[in-house]
């Protein structure tokens, strides 16, 4: 069996006390090195993950590299992305503008006519030529500042020149009107209006 040198790496004949080439002596019994004693507490093992975390992980990894790679599939994933955006915004608006009392609305009859924007309720009537004529007081000072209380669902309209609360209620198109807290809590409408 042949000795190798340690410094450069040359073969040597077994009973070879220095190397031929670079001249490094060849110790007899070499000391084996002393293995390093760890100072600290051993590290814990890692947890290993369960499948699913793992097979989510790789999901992900490969989604990002196709992300990284791909332009094409970068513009698919940002115009779909835009596109739920909008749609979640556009559903809010819907949905807001359905529960809101806001708009216009007409009596059963088409004899009055409600535009309510904000806390402010414009009241019309059908003048004698067919059209819808204001509603107004004698005095400007006997308007509310709030004709419309959203929180404890009151309007006040204009009857024989005061203004009186209606309690309201709405549902889809239509705008029940109660004149007393009993029928608004029987749910039986006195005046019933609907959107234009």
């Amino acid at each position: 069996m042949s000795k190798f040198c340690i410094k450069c790496g040359n073969r040597c004949v077994d009973h070879a006390e220095y190397c031929p080439r670079c001249g490094t002596a060849f110790v007899a019994n070499p000391v084996p090195p002393t293995p390093i004693q760890p100072t600290s507490t051993p590290m814990q093992p890692m947890p290993k993950l369960q499948h699913s975390q793992s097979a989510l992980l790789g999901k992900v990894q490969m989604f990002w590299n196709r992300l990284q790679s791909d332009r094409q599939f970068l513009r698919k994933v940002v115009i779909a992305t835009v596109t739920v955006v909008v749609c979640l915004v556009l559903a809010l608006v819907l949905i807001q503008r359905m529960n809101s009392v806001d708009g216009t609305w007409v009596s059963d009859d088409g004899s009055r006519q409600l535009v309510i924007h904000g806390n402010i309720v414009e009241d019309y009537w059908t003048g004698e030529d067919g059209d819808f004529e204001r509603n107004e007081p004698e005095g400007w000072e006997k308007i509310p500042d709030k004709q419309l209380d959203r929180t404890q669902h009151i309007i006040y309209l204009l009857e024989d020149g005061v203004y009186e609360g209606w309690w309201y209620r709405r549902k889809g198109k239509t705008l029940y009107l109660h004149a007393s807290r009993q029928s608004y809590d029987a749910n039986q409408p006195d005046e019933i209006f609907y959107r234009k």
